[in-house]
């Protein structure tokens, strides 16, 4: 273990452009940590720091093996086939041995795991116990996670520093910490948790590193104070599960810098597939974005509010546009529904100002309540498809709520018939060929 905090504390040094021993951390007093090194909170005093350096490992003690757990563990003795051995966790020392053997050999790490399956009978069973943990002085536990509320509501912190140990912070970590100005994420960081920095309202930049995979619900939420968001890899950036429109941080600052430039176009890689979930959300620094035609599905929220956006293609593939997926897309001015399309969720064009027409093609089964809501500018619609789903009916004309006062639709009687309880929504009247209405606003 120490030498993997030794190769931790090395790569540290590389990154930072400096050896380990002139890495300066606040001191692990100022700090209330437990002994699997997950920050939960600061001391008393650690409460009036304004500046903080993440530690990279904290001084627990040696474990060593002393009495069993007790009846939760069926007695602390299980038997298990040899080819479990390897699966076994070392959250808890243990000992292990061949059922016809007297000595147990002890298992304190997961290498020691690791060593000892390898050398394991595959045609033997093994008896395992479990025992607590107690320590003494000089075990080097690596700090990885920071807990969840560890530094709610702190308003003395302005600056946050996190070397390259820290892989996952918990859900409310800086919770209304209004007065933070820098925060230096890890580089090794993969998930950031719900609501970790709600109201970090004085957090003014931000740079996402490219090991982030998922941030979560409303993580960003309040900070808006944010005018730029830094990367360096828009690939792993496009693969950043976001929970929702919050947890995006360019919700609030609108400008995304790749590698210091900012992002006003992008033509996502032939191959693409799946756009996902509010991966552009707030982008109103984006103008132009092509789609490959390999792409099948636009996620919820995925271009919403970008408000700078006005030219973009939906591919002849796509069969799902998701809730919200051009949500206040104001500068657009037009857009082409393929025909493969089958729904068109709740709110994906709602108050798309810019919009004067829209044609719905035949193959189009759903579509979501208010999909078209306060476009104010739209006059016409054509809708094609010879059946929808009749639940959908029962918002009405919430399709098209607040558009313009002279909105003319027009769809195939078959659709809708204006006999029935959805009648009350539409005004009508004949044609040659359809029904054509009138939007009841």
């Amino acid at each position: 273990l120490n030498a993997k905090i030794a190769e931790l504390e090395a790569k540290i040094a590389e990154l930072e452009g400096q050896s380990s021993a002139t890495v300066v951390t606040t001191p692990l007093e100022y700090f209330v940590i437990n002994e699997y090194g997950t920050i939960s909170g600061l001391t008393e005093e650690g409460k009036e720091l304004t500046e903080i350096v993440i530690p990279t490992s904290y001084s627990y003690g040696t474990p060593i093996l002393t009495e069993e757990l007790g009846k939760s563990y069926e007695e602390c003795v299980n038997m298990i086939n040899a080819y479990y051995i390897n699966q076994l966790s070392t959250e808890y020392p243990i000992s292990i041995k061949q059922t016809t053997e007297t000595e147990y050999t002890a298992l304190t790490s997961d290498s020691e795991v690791q060593n000892y399956a390898s050398t394991a009978n595959p045609t033997a069973t093994y008896d395992i116990r479990y025992y607590k943990k107690t320590f003494v002085e000089g075990y080097n536990v690596p700090i990885r996670y920071i807990g969840a509320s560890a530094f709610k509501d702190n308003e003395n912190l302005q600056k946050v520093t996190m070397l390259d140990n820290v892989y996952n912070i918990e859900s409310n970590a800086f919770y209304d910490c209004v007065n933070i100005t820098e925060l230096n994420l890890s580089n090794s960081l993969t998930n950031v948790g719900s609501y970790s920095f709600y109201r970090c309202k004085s957090l003014t930049s931000i740079e996402i590193p490219s090991s982030l995979s998922s941030i979560g619900e409303s993580a960003f939420m309040g900070c808006n104070g944010l005018t730029r968001v830094d990367i360096t890899d828009i690939d792993k950036w496009l693969d950043i599960n976001f929970y929702n429109g919050f947890s995006n941080p360019l919700d609030y600052a609108h400008n995304l810098y790749l590698n210091g430039d900012l992002v006003t176009s992008y033509e996502f890689p032939n191959g693409t597939t799946i756009i996902n979930d509010w991966v552009f959300c707030g982008a109103s620094c984006l103008q132009n974005v092509i789609l490959p035609e390999t792409v099948t599905s636009i996620g919820e929220g995925a271009f919403a509010f970008c408000n700078g956006l006005t030219s973009i293609n939906i591919p002849s593939n796509v069969t799902n546009i998701g809730f919200q997926a051009f949500a206040v897309c104001t500068g657009l001015t037009s857009i082409t529904i393929p025909e493969n399309v089958t729904s068109i969720g709740e709110n994906a064009f709602i108050e798309c100002t810019g919009l004067t027409s829209i044609t719905i093609p035949e193959s189009v089964r759903r579509i979501g309540m208010r999909a078209f809501a306060y476009c104010s500018e739209l006059s016409t619609v054509s809708i094609y498809a010879t059946s929808i789903d009749a639940d959908l009916f029962d918002s009405g004309t919430s399709w098209f709520y607040c558009c313009d006062s002279s909105l003319i639709i027009h769809i195939p009687a078959s659709v809708i018939d204006p006999t029935t309880a959805y009648s009350e929504y539409w005004n009508y009247y004949n044609d040659t060929e359809t029904l054509t209405y009138i939007a009841y606003l």
